[in-house]
């Protein structure tokens, strides 16, 4: 069940992420997790908004167990998401966009802002 939950999370971030990125551009993803501690989901996404101000992303949208943020303008933005699992002690940050060199910081400074916020 959570690999199914993580490989559906992976393709719609990926759906979302490809508009934004020129017709010639692919794709890139990149994947990271942290524990929760047992916190609730709601307590978890309360987090990941907070996360996202610490990290400097900009908070997007929200669905029933993540948190969107977009970082950079114009064509080239990069999608960020985190995903609090009701079903595990686990958030799961994803980023995607144009080039690696971008998406790997970002999960990166997601992470630390996780880490570094109560």
């Amino acid at each position: 069940m959570r690999t199914v939950l993580l490989a559906a999370a992976l393709a719609a971030g990926a759906m979302i992420a490809a508009p934004t990125a020129p017709a010639s551009a692919q794709v890139i993803m990149t994947v990271n997790h942290a524990t929760t501690g047992g916190m609730t989901p709601g307590a978890c996404k309360s987090k990941a908004r907070r996360v996202l101000d610490m990290a400097g992303v900009r908070y997007h949208d929200e669905t029933a167990s993540a948190i969107w943020g977009i970082q950079g303008e114009g064509s080239w933005q990069y999608m960020v998401v985190m995903y609090c699992l009701s079903t595990r002690d686990v958030v799961v940050f994803t980023a995607a966009g144009a080039d690696r060199n971008q998406t790997q910081p970002l999960v990166d400074r997601m992470l630390d802002a996780w880490n570094r916020t109560q």
